[in-house]
């Protein structure tokens, strides 16, 4: 049996295609995308925020809306649980900081405590702590 989350064919490059995005890699065993953001605060420049439909969000590259929406499992920021709906939210704490994620499930972890299977994925140093909040994954120092 493989461990928990461990990429194993589910990093298909056809969401990237799907997504408008270039890359995905597996980090800690969660398909990750990387080079697009979903997060508001990295906007620096004049470009109008698209409406986007629920369940997704407006793509940031480069500190400008790209103008595409982006599904909240593609976010690296989501604002808060709320979005995730039958995902799994994860919530990491830092100093200052509150930072919000949607992630899918993964199947080894199903009938399992939460923290004992999906803390060791999900909740990465510097983040060693996890307790469970109202259905989602709280990761703390």
């Amino acid at each position: 049996m493989t461990s928990p989350g461990n990429c194993g064919g589910n990093c298909k490059s056809d969401k990237c295609d799907e997504w408008g995005l270039t890359s995905a890699t597996c980090e800690a065993g969660i398909c990750v995308v990387k080079g697009k953001s979903c997060d508001p605060t990295e906007v620096s420049c004049n470009s109008p925020q698209p409406d986007c439909d629920s369940g997704t969000l407006p793509q940031v590259d480069d500190g400008c809306y790209t103008g595409k929406c982006l599904p909240v499992l593609a976010c690296d920021w989501v604002p808060d649980c709320d979005l995730c709906d039958d995902l799994i939210c994860v919530i990491t704490e830092g100093p200052g900081c509150t930072h919000h994620r949607c992630e899918p499930g993964i199947a080894e972890c199903e009938g399992e405590p939460p923290c004992d299977c999906l803390g060791s994925i999900f909740c990465n140093p510097p983040h060693s702590m996890c307790s469970q909040l109202k259905g989602a994954l709280l990761c703390a120092p």
